[in-house]
């Protein structure tokens, strides 16, 4: 496909349903641009079900691991330069 588009530029949809290649095999066959739509945050998502169902149980330890709020810091401060 990328062949037959060229010079155009093909950009991925990842899907959880679909067979997941790695980026580097993506690259090694022309992909320009890789998207994962919403899998990010579902993957946010999901750890925040995880933390609060510890949370419930009783578990503080586990529902405060994470980020830590300077690395929260460094990042955000990267975006801003």
């Amino acid at each position: 496909m990328v062949t037959a588009v060229a010079p155009t530029p093909v950009n991925v949809l990842v899907s959880p349903s679909d067979k997941v290649l790695t980026v580097a095999e993506l690259q090694q066959v022309g992909v320009k641009r890789i998207s994962l739509g919403p899998l990010l945050y579902a993957n946010a998502m999901g750890a925040l079900e995880l933390a609060t169902k510890a949370l419930l149980a009783g578990d503080l330890a586990s529902a405060t691991t994470g980020m830590s709020f300077r690395r929260i810091d460094e990042l955000l401060a990267r975006a801003t330069k």
